[in-house]
């Protein structure tokens, strides 16, 4: 308890850090406009979609825990072939 107490204390601290020195409004400037922090430069707007496409891409694909290979359509073959191997039941109807 006194762990997950220390965490959300930690977390919170830095929070407060991040909203008050500016941080996340730099972050939010770039992701939204391109501005870059600190400069008065702005990258064009077609290189932040290719950027914010491929970091998206990358999540997707990349670090997301499932597998693509196994669709939902491999499934029911699955399933008919389990059937068949299933011994059949001498009462299915009284």
């Amino acid at each position: 308890m006194k762990k997950a107490a220390f965490i959300a204390i930690l977390v919170v601290a830095c929070l407060a850090v991040f909203l008050k020195s500016g941080i996340l409004d730099s972050l939010m400037l770039f992701i939204l406009a391109g501005v870059i922090p600190g400069t008065s430069y702005a990258i064009p707007s077609t290189f932040m979609l290719l950027l914010i496409t491929c970091v998206m891409w990358l999540l997707i694909f990349n670090l997301l825990p499932f597998d693509l290979s196994r669709s939902e359509v491999s499934k029911p073959k699955k399933k008919a072939a389990a059937k068949k191997t299933l011994p059949k039941q001498r009462y299915k109807q009284v």
